[in-house]
């Protein structure tokens, strides 16, 4: 009867820990089950929005005396070459000398650059200048090809040949000048608004 007693109890124990153990692995399953849980809150609950961040755009600085007036000196030098180029009438030795010295003029009128702010107008004006020379080359030669005691070409002649050719790429180069010019002009005073504003 002892040795049965013994195996019984050992039996028992065997049970116990066999309890004890599903018990250890329930709990421990259990609180493997929380863990996300109790550590999805803290992670939801500290997240924040961060309020958007102000910035202030630095303003332009002021236009400059310097700048106001080269915009008035391009505004006054694009009308008198635009009242050169645009004017009718007739087409005589002194006029074409006249124009084409007007027309060499203008970029000894444009100056320089005020700032790199206008550099866009500046570039243009030069660009206007540009074809302004050349059109006043080409009334110099028209102007050469005249009878001056006449007043005019002599038709049939070579020298009337080369008065219609350099005319007519003299007036050709003025039309497109005006043109550039104005656009210049514009950039300008587009430029000028949006600093005094």
């Amino acid at each position: 009867r002892v040795p049965r007693a013994r195996n019984l109890g050992r039996s028992v124990i065997g049970v116990l820990l066999v309890a004890t153990f599903v018990l250890s692995a329930c709990s421990s399953g259990d609180d493997g089950d929380a863990t996300p849980a109790t550590t999805a809150s803290p992670t939801t609950g500290s997240t924040t929005t961060a309020p958007p961040e102000t910035t202030t755009e630095a303003l332009p600085e002021p236009i400059t005396a310097e700048e106001e007036e080269w915009v008035a000196a391009l505004t006054q030098l694009q009308k008198r070459l635009e009242k050169v180029a645009l004017r009718a009438g007739v087409v005589t030795h002194a006029r074409l000398v006249s124009d084409a010295k007007v027309y060499r003029s203008c970029k000894a009128k444009l100056g320089t650059e005020p700032s790199e702010r206008f550099a866009p107008a500046f570039v243009a004006a030069e660009k206007a200048c540009r074809q302004f020379r050349k059109a006043g080359v080409q009334l110099a030669t028209a102007a050469s090809a005249m009878d001056v005691e006449l007043g005019g070409v002599i038709a049939g002649t070579p020298e009337e040949d080369t008065f219609n050719r350099a005319f007519g790429r003299g007036t050709e180069a003025a039309g497109n000048a005006v043109n550039t010019m104005s656009r210049a002009v514009a950039q300008a005073q587009q430029i000028q608004a949006s600093l005094s504003a």
